[in-house]
């Protein structure tokens, strides 16, 4: 897969992913920093704040070199090229690495492999992932800015924060999530039903629900319209 197609599909996602964020540092600040400030650290909000925003930014570049892992293992040449691994375990890769990738990641729709993630699985290791980032970037910062306490320290309290505010932001993140994703998957099986109104998700959405692909071979009967040609992709369609 090109570097610059999938592009196309990480970067909106992930802009808004760090619009969301932006909107919730407020409350990770609040939380970290109330916690940073028991434990006697040098100006705790205003270095949460600081430390949260590198992060965010180291994410871009890693976020995205996962979901372009992902996508190529989810493809045809991938899979060709890394036959020697197995296809279960290219599987669970492909949706971890896709995880992050979705805008509604918590739900899990996978688009390499056609099926649904498996979303404990996926989800636990790609947030793993994350705690490991931000636990990393933001223990490093925290160090410079309390030179007088002990490294083991500095780690213990940036994995125990980091901790915290993730537990805290999953709670508020997982019902959102869950809800947009089912009413995302709601819509397209009405487009995918009609017989006026294509979908690029149409091909996946037969094959998950078939009886979609019935009703909208009724529809098109009712409306005169061919069989053939109600269930084959317009020209130039990009099929997910």
């Amino acid at each position: 897969m090109p570097m610059a197609a999938h592009a196309d599909g990480f970067l909106p996602t992930m802009i808004s992913a760090n619009i969301l964020w932006l909107l919730a540092l407020p409350i990770v600040v609040a939380l970290e920093g109330r916690m940073m400030k028991r434990w006697g650290w040098t100006a705790p909000y205003k270095n949460s704040f600081w430390a949260n925003l590198w992060s965010m930014v180291a994410a871009v570049p890693i976020g995205f070199f996962l979901s372009y892992a992902g996508a190529y293992l989810g493809s045809k040449a991938g899979q060709a090229a890394l036959s020697f691994i197995p296809t279960s375990v290219m599987f669970h890769l492909a949706q971890v690495f896709l995880y992050g990738n979705l805008p509604a990641p918590s739900y899990g729709y996978i688009n390499g492999f056609g099926g649904m993630a498996g979303i404990p699985l996926a989800g636990l290791v790609f947030i793993g992932i994350c705690w490991l980032l931000t636990f990393g970037i933001e223990g490093h910062y925290y160090r410079t800015r309390n030179p007088l306490i002990s490294k083991s320290a500095i780690y213990r309290g940036a994995a125990l924060s980091n901790l915290a505010s993730y537990i805290l932001l999953l709670t508020m993140w997982l019902p959102y999530s869950y809800m947009s994703a089912v009413s995302g998957e709601a819509m397209e099986r009405r487009i995918c039903q009609s017989a006026n109104s294509w979908s690029s998700a149409c091909m996946k959405i037969w094959a998950r629900y078939p009886e979609t692909r019935v009703d909208r071979i009724h529809a098109c009967e009712v409306n005169g319209i061919d069989a053939v040609k109600c269930v084959t992709p317009p020209p130039g369609l990009r099929i997910q």
